[in-house]
């Protein structure tokens, strides 16, 4: 277990790509349900609790879907259980470092701000953005794109799963 989280740790500093993991749908299966599960905590936690659930699985199928039809549309199906525990493994490591980040900027309203919170929200920015570099980074060696074109690829899918959530989940 702690070889995994050293590779994805790697991962998540442009070191090693996703084809250093391996390629066995049991650690993709997992690390999906622990991406998942995080992702509804946190969602409940610093979101909407009633929709946090939902909001998780929804955003999980969309990730896999979105990653199987590029993987099929370049031909390299076979990059595919890679590529998703790249992704939601380090989705897992992101979030253990962007959500402390998050409840340290949340102030409870009347609260006074803290001195450090310029500090904080501009190190929240940076690693709001880092998120992307990662994804793109698997991105690029999983689709054999340039980085910028990983990180393209890695906006795009944010902005669609984003859209395509509050197309169907929106409160009217």
């Amino acid at each position: 277990m702690l070889q995994l989280v050293n590779l994805l740790v790697d991962i998540c500093l442009l070191r090693r790509g996703p084809q250093h993991l391996p390629a066995r749908r049991e650690l993709t299966l997992f690390l999906i349900v622990a991406y998942g599960a995080l992702a509804a905590a946190a969602e409940a936690w610093l979101g909407e609790p009633s929709q946090a659930f939902q909001w998780s699985v929804t955003s999980m199928v969309m990730l896999v879907g979105f990653i199987y039809g590029l993987l099929r549309w370049r031909g390299l199906l076979e990059r595919f259980d890679q590529t998703v525990s790249a992704v939601a493994g380090c989705g897992v490591v992101y979030l253990l470092v962007y959500l402390p980040l998050s409840a340290a900027l949340a102030t409870p309203e009347g609260e006074p701000t803290s001195a450090l919170a310029p500090l904080l929200v501009l190190v929240w920015i940076l690693v709001f953005f880092w998120g992307f570099i990662i994804e793109g980074h698997i991105y690029r060696h999983a689709l054999r794109l340039p980085l910028p074109g990983g990180v393209l690829v890695s906006v795009l899918i944010f902005a669609a799963a984003n859209g395509l959530y509050r197309q169907f989940f929106a409160a009217p």
